[in-house]
């Protein structure tokens, strides 16, 4: 009897977290997205939400060049929408501006996501044979590939110029 009590346990709690976990991975799926502007919300808060965004590690690695663009669009975008609280009640024209400057900003919102991802590695450090976790964003992995490329060709023509 214990036996067949543990095994409906069993599957109840199976059903159960089944159930929860697509719950779950489309939360982490609607991270992944770019933020899209629709008429469930007024625009304005909609808004002022992605900027709230700009200053969290999600978006760490954003150069302060591409922040600065991001604020001017949204600051286009909230001028564009004037005293108006829904897309749908803007004109055509201005409709389409708006969904280009969503487009750039979920352009350069997308990269600078990817870019703050962070990224662990077993890795060996020199001198010991015991690896260690290594965690560096993908953008902090890039510069110090690229640092390490530059400083090897530095080397290779420094030793050309000076003899062996």
């Amino acid at each position: 009897m214990k036996l067949h009590y543990a095994a409906l346990l069993g599957m109840a709690m199976g059903m159960a977290l089944a159930a929860a976990a697509p719950g779950v991975a489309h939360a982490r799926e609607d991270d992944k997205k770019p933020y899209q502007l629709t008429d469930d919300e007024p625009l304005q808060a909609q808004l002022q939400r992605v900027e709230s965004t700009l200053e969290s590690e999600r978006y760490s690695e954003i150069s302060p060049a591409a922040k600065l663009e991001v604020r001017g669009l949204l600051l286009r975008m909230r001028t564009a929408l004037g005293d108006k609280t829904q897309i749908s009640q803007m004109d055509p024209t201005a409709q389409v501006a708006l969904y280009n400057d969503q487009s750039k900003v979920n352009q350069i919102l997308s990269q600078a996501h990817a870019d703050s991802r962070m990224v662990c590695r077993r890795e060996r450090v020199i001198g010991s044979n015991m690896p260690q976790n290594q965690c560096m964003t993908v953008a902090e992995r890039r510069r110090v590939t690229e640092n390490a490329q530059r400083e090897l060709l530095s080397r290779d023509r420094n030793q050309k110029i000076g003899g062996p």
